[in-house]
């Protein structure tokens, strides 16, 4: 049976070795619905309008013996803490239907979590640094530099995320833009450590307050072989993908050439060239 978890379940939280024996379908998932803190070290999912981001997984009876017991539903009980509800979990080109922990209704003191993800709402809520991993343009210092930015993105190296493809799905009026999307490939990037005053800089630049981009977690490898949590952006609305301007393909060649390997640079040459002449 499939189960959606949006906050101590998830990936690298307290409560995911709960899940140790349950496989995860999709690190990218959503269900309609509103997210708040709680105020009490985890969220809560509420019925609504809005997006709310985690995790989707298959699981046995076991598990879910345990993730039942965790959230304070028992079957047929008044005043459950969570109920346990099926919904539609929608992935990038796929949907399931499976059970997610929701509240009735929102309590006194509860705050929205404003992108509908409990990960990126912690990673950002008083943090005074943070990883981002860059696959597209912000590789290359041109623009960088021109922002005046440079100085914040000195410290990265290269890293690896897994089981992503690169696309360029995102559609602009000039042409496409880089993309990632779960997949059984791998994307090569830098990995940054950024101060917070950086986020508002990386919103803004990736569209994120006016939905082209929105914020992701994911999990990544640094070249030392350790994986990292960090930032990151996929396309809200992903399209076929096409081939995006030549001014924004020489960006991320440039980026490219920081640290990524000559294989993987010589893949995207491939990648953009094919593009090119569909």
């Amino acid at each position: 049976m499939k189960v959606f978890v949006y906050g101590t379940l998830r990936t690298g939280e307290e409560n995911a070795y709960l899940l140790d024996g349950a496989e995860r379908l999709r690190e990218q998932a959503y269900v309609k619905g509103t997210l708040y803190d709680t105020g009490s070290g985890y969220p809560a999912a509420v019925e609504g309008d809005g997006i709310i981001h985690g995790e989707v997984y298959d699981v046995g009876h076991e598990v879910l013996k345990m993730l039942d017991y965790l959230e304070g539903y028992v079957e047929g009980r008044q005043n459950n803490l969570f109920e346990r509800k099926i919904r539609n979990i929608k992935t990038d080109g796929k949907t399931f239907e499976g059970y997610v922990y929701v509240m009735e209704r929102k309590q006194p003191g509860f705050q929205n979590i404003v992108f509908g993800d409990w990960k990126i709402h912690r990673m950002l809520s008083g943090e005074e640094e943070f990883l981002y991993f860059a696959y597209g343009s912000c590789m290359d210092t041109k623009r960088l530099t021109e922002a005046g930015m440079l100085n914040h993105f000195s410290r990265w190296e290269p890293a690896v995320l897994s089981n992503y493809c690169l696309t360029f799905s995102c559609r602009r009026k000039d042409g496409a833009r880089a993309d990632i999307r779960e997949d059984n490939g791998e994307v090569e990037g830098l990995l940054y450590i950024l101060s917070a005053d950086a986020a508002e800089y990386l919103f803004k630049r990736e569209g994120v307050y006016s939905s082209v981009y929105r914020p992701v977690s994911v999990q990544v490898e640094d070249c030392r072989g350790n994986n990292r949590e960090a930032l990151s952006f996929t396309a809200v609305d992903k399209q076929d993908c096409s081939a995006p301007p030549r001014h924004y393909a020489d960006e991320i060649l440039r980026g490219a050439d920081r640290g990524l390997t000559k294989q993987y640079i010589t893949k995207i040459y491939a990648q953009l060239e094919n593009l090119y002449t569909m």
